[in-house]
């Protein structure tokens, strides 16, 4: 039993020194994401699936741009970072800037903030945002959620 407890310690403190070596060589943590995940949203006939990284800034991903029945494959790049005053205790909120681009695609941009909605008594995560593009428009209003 002792020897059991004895190789849990030394890991646990290896693991330990790991990270605290990691943090002297200038090394940091990564910063929490709202905004890495599955996001669905729509405008009329248009509907965006969307699967998010963010990893210190840095936004990549895929997903569909559906135009009725057609749905077309899309990369996805772009920024993310907190948003200055955010009006969460966790300073949760994040602003962003995605390109989307794919073959048939047109270059589509989404621009907007992380947030949280009250539906129906429950607080959900949305993507607050102004989608553009040839098809679309310039900054319509679309409202991301969680699927």
């Amino acid at each position: 039993m002792l020897r059991v407890f004895r190789g849990a310690m030394l890991a646990l403190a290896m693991t330990t020194a790991a990270a605290l070596t990691a943090c002297a060589a200038g090394s940091s943590e990564p910063t929490t994401s709202r905004l890495g995940g599955s996001w669905v949203g729509d405008f009329n006939d248009y509907d965006f699936q969307l699967s998010l990284t963010e990893r210190n800034g840095a936004v990549t991903g895929n997903g569909k741009y559906i135009v009725g029945t057609n749905a077309r494959t899309v990369n996805v790049t772009g920024t993310a970072s907190p948003t200055a005053g955010s009006i969460f205790d966790d300073g949760g909120e994040q602003d962003f800037s995605l390109i989307l681009s794919g073959d048939g695609v047109p270059t589509t941009t989404i621009k907007g903030t992380t947030s949280r909605a009250n539906v129906g008594g429950a607080v959900v995560e949305v993507l607050a945002s102004f989608v553009s593009n040839a098809q679309i428009g310039s900054d319509v209003y679309v409202v991301f959620v969680r699927p």
